[in-house]
């Protein structure tokens, strides 16, 4: 199965948090833990295209795949968006898309004015 996510209206280049603002946001697809298939937050548009097996299991259907997270009968993939630095890329948001329902669970941008508290670098 090819999952295509489309994303439009992406958050900007820069983002205000409580610990400073990020000047290079880029949003990418979380790959095991690290953002790959990133794109600059101010471009117009974006398309991320993920394969996903699909596999028959007594419970129903099960999905895997490189972007394929969480456990049997809840598996999702992220969409990550952070700031890309001299240290690498620091996450500060995820939106969660349900491999059952391909919709994102959670929104896909948040509100440019949201304050988060946590960023964590990914190397």
């Amino acid at each position: 199965m090819l999952l295509e996510i489309r994303g439009h209206n992406l958050p900007g280049r820069t983002w205000e948090l409580e610990d400073g603002p990020c000047h290079n946001v880029h949003v990418g697809i979380q790959r095991g833990k690290h953002p790959v298939d990133l794109v600059r937050g101010d471009s117009e548009s974006a398309v991320w295209k993920i394969e996903i097996e699909l596999l028959d299991v007594d419970a129903g259907l099960d999905f895997r795949g490189d972007a394929v997270q969480g456990r049997r009968g809840a598996r999702f993939v992220y969409l990550t968006w952070g700031d890309v630095g001299g240290d690498g890329f620091t996450m500060f948001r995820r939106a969660k898309f349900d491999a059952r329902r391909p919709r994102p669970t959670g929104g896909v941008w948040p509100d440019r004015s949201a304050r988060h508290r946590h960023r964590r670098p990914h190397r």
